[in-house]
């Protein structure tokens, strides 16, 4: 399991993160129960944060990364991967996932582009299909920058029971450093050599790169012909509630977000909440993961079909609570993770 997978179970409960870190002797339970207590006994009371609605953030009109796309509208947004919209650099600003929330006012309803350049939803997927199966097959060179966001502000965090808790467990989670910072990131991308093997290429552990064949699955899409033989294709999804990832080698997929990205499997979750150490700490857990605004970009060559750029935006919206042994319960009603994945240099 990927680093990024183990942040994102923490956040399903927090606590639950912290003792899967426990669980694989990064540190021990009555180290974390220790800390966790001091520095709440040591912190001033929390003031009692709002539970505002969860806002959608705005993606910039020329930024998205991929790996997570979407815009983040409102409760309707991807993932960290948000970029609906023109190809986003890979310095955009933390924060802002491409994929996000409120949708653009200048940016058309449905399908967007040119008049002459025009394409159906179909159409912008069966162009996407190609190219992700293409790469797949050909194996080129990239360089990947992939990380991932947990705000705490009001609109991406609302708690309604044992925030102080939360909060400390979360700090406590983010200082073992298992969640890479964009910053990490573009300072150590990884370098994939032509030729290597495409495991961990969307989708992953796959032969294709697009499974998606449902196109009511779309929210919307865009095609842009930006001249001199080059596009760029943008595919958002719809909202998808606990989406199960391709299964290894396989053909199909069992879900929507699925067929496209690497959603975390809530059963891999359920085996770690429910086993190990993790089990004997916090009980009665219980958890939601909304995949939304789901975001995939791609800037690619018209006549070889050969990838210039992907960008991919995951947006995940985690809710859970449990009762944490001699610490009491907590209920989080909505935590933000933004996952954000750009591939650039292809070498075919």
């Amino acid at each position: 399991m990927k680093s990024k997978d183990l942040k994102i179970i923490a956040v399903i409960l927090a606590v639950s993160l912290v003792f899967t870190v426990i669980a694989s002797n990064a540190v021990s339970v009555a180290s974390i129960v220790f800390l966790a207590k001091n520095e709440i006994a040591a912190a001033p009371a929390a003031p009692q944060q709002q539970q505002a609605q969860p806002q959608q953030q705005q993606q910039s009109s020329n930024v998205t990364p991929g790996g997570n796309t979407s815009t983040t509208p409102d409760a309707t947004q991807p993932s960290g991967d948000n970029g609906a919209s023109t190809t986003p650099d890979a310095t955009q600003p933390s924060g802002d996932n491409g994929s996000n929330a409120t949708p653009d006012a200048n940016k058309p309803a449905g399908n967007g582009g040119s008049t002459a350049a025009k394409k159906t939803d179909k159409e912008v997927l069966e162009i996407y299909t190609k190219l992700m199966n293409k790469a797949k097959a050909d194996k080129p060179g990239y360089k990947k920058v992939e990380y991932q966001e947990l705000p705490g502000d009001a609109q991406n965090r609302v708690i309604s029971k044992g925030e102080g808790l939360v909060g400390v467990l979360l700090n406590l989670v983010d200082s073992l450093e298992l969640m890479k910072s964009k910053e990490a990131a573009e300072a150590d991308p990884e370098i994939v050599e032509k030729g290597s093997d495409m495991r961990w290429f969307p989708v992953y552990k796959c032969e294709k790169g697009c499974y998606l064949t449902d196109v009511s699955a779309i929210e919307s899409t865009n095609y842009e012909d930006l001249g001199n033989g080059k596009a760029r294709i943008t595919i958002e999804l719809k909202d998808e509630a606990n989406p199960e990832p391709m299964a290894e080698g396989a053909s199909t997929s069992p879900s929507n977000v699925g067929a496209m990205f690497s959603p975390l499997s809530k059963a891999d979750i359920d085996n770690t909440i429910n086993g190990g150490a993790v089990s004997k700490v916090i009980k009665n857990v219980t958890y939601n993961l909304t995949y939304h605004d789901c975001k995939a970009i791609v800037e690619y060559d018209t006549k070889t079909n050969e990838i210039i750029k992907l960008e991919q935006y995951m947006n995940v919206a985690i809710q859970g609570g449990g009762n944490v042994i001699l610490m009491g319960d907590i209920q989080i009603d909505k935590q933000e993770l933004f996952n954000t994945m750009i591939i650039t240099d292809f070498k075919y």
